[in-house]
């Protein structure tokens, strides 16, 4: 992705699908008004914690990948519950604390 990509700051959707992308491009992680990401069709291992930091995210399309991070029991459920596992991650790496979900949230 071209870093002039950090300056649409008021970006609010991002197709990047069938892009051969194994994790989710830096720039992205700036655009802080996304409200829909889609990263279909393309061979991800990893959706990185800074992802969660986008509060705006409403619609995370992430296809059936093979994910390693987050683990294939979360990424498996869809994008609604890879960003509920991100924001968590971040609130602890914010906090220091955990907080565990109750059972059958994931």
């Amino acid at each position: 992705l071209p870093p002039a990509l950090t300056n649409l700051i008021e970006l609010r959707t991002l197709m990047l699908d069938s892009n051969h992308l194994t994790t989710v491009p830096q720039p992205v992680l700036s655009l802080t008004n996304l409200t829909l990401l889609s990263l279909r069709d393309n061979p991800l291992i990893r959706i990185p914690v800074g992802l969660g930091d986008i509060d705006q995210i409403q619609t995370l399309d992430i296809g059936m990948p093979e994910l390693k991070v987050p683990p294939p029991e979360i990424s498996r459920r869809g994008g609604a519950s890879v960003m509920i596992y991100l924001r968590r991650l971040t609130a602890v790496k914010a906090s220091s604390r955990l907080e565990l979900p109750p059972p059958g949230l994931f």
